[in-house]
């Protein structure tokens, strides 16, 4: 799972978006959303919230998620300390969602290598609908 959000400042828009896919890249689908709030960290959680409740609907049960936000890396990976957040409420139902009935790794990825999402989270700005979901067929 490959997470992302880019954020817009003149018009408060921000995009956030992901991939999830398997190991063998078999199954894959592409997800962006369109927010409208003030900064990107929110939209790295938000990403991430959506991104986990896809990869739980489609049945994924190992997930490894790669962002390149490593202050959002080490927050979600850390037992406490988040508590102070400006998003507490969002990484608490971030916390929520990893304490399922599954394995989840956070690392942390340089930009460049998270480009999938990058592209995904530019679109979710210029779109109108505020979800889209795309089923990406293997070759």
């Amino acid at each position: 799972m490959n997470v992302d959000g880019s954020f817009f400042p003149s018009n408060k828009r921000i995009g956030s978006r992901g991939v999830v896919r398997d190991l063998n890249y078999t199954r894959m689908v592409g997800l962006s959303s369109l927010d409208e709030v003030d900064d990107i960290d929110m939209s790295e959680i938000l990403a991430w919230n959506h991104d986990l409740n896809l990869a739980w609907d489609r049945g994924f049960r190992k997930v490894l998620c790669e962002m390149d936000n490593l202050n959002l890396v080490h927050i979600l990976n850390s037992k406490e300390g988040f508590e102070t957040h400006l998003h507490v409420t969002l990484l608490l139902e971030a916390r929520e969602k990893i304490q399922r009935d599954w394995k989840i790794e956070v690392n942390h990825v340089d930009k460049e290598a998270n480009g999938v999402a990058h592209f995904l989270a530019g679109r979710g700005v210029c779109q109108e609908q505020p979800l889209c979901i795309w089923e990406i067929p293997s070759s």
